[in-house]
């Protein structure tokens, strides 16, 4: 069953748990478990191959949550722009320069900055 599961993986190109799940749904289906409409979402996407994606590193996990969050940051900046100090909007300025190329967010705070000059 080993060999049949390796062969599965390699034929269709599917990840180890996609593999397992395949012929899993596969069985609750022709066994009567399942309905047509799930069993067709279900084997679509347990079809989907694993060659293509991108998958993500440690480091560029926690960069896209660490620029998530700067987004949430200087969001939450615009909407109070008008009641900081201009020490505060200074310091939020230099970093929304800093990061302007990765957090679209930054835009707004660099927009907001400029209007002020």
């Amino acid at each position: 069953m080993y060999v049949a599961f390796v062969r599965l993986q390699a034929d269709k190109m599917l990840g180890r748990s996609y593999a397992g799940l395949l012929p899993f749904v596969e069985g609750l289906y022709h066994m009567g478990y399942l309905n047509r409409e799930v069993y067709e979402q279900r084997a679509r996407k347990y079809s989907d191959k694993l060659i293509g994606k991108k998958q993500f590193t440690l480091l560029e996990m926690q960069e896209m949550e660490k620029n998530a969050q700067l987004a949430r940051l200087f969001q939450a900046v615009a909407d109070q722009w008008a009641s900081l100090k201009p020490a505060q909007r200074e310091a939020h300025l230099k970093k929304a320069y800093e990061v302007r190329r990765t957090v679209k967010q930054a835009e707004l705070i660099i927009q907001l900055g400029e209007q002020g000059k």
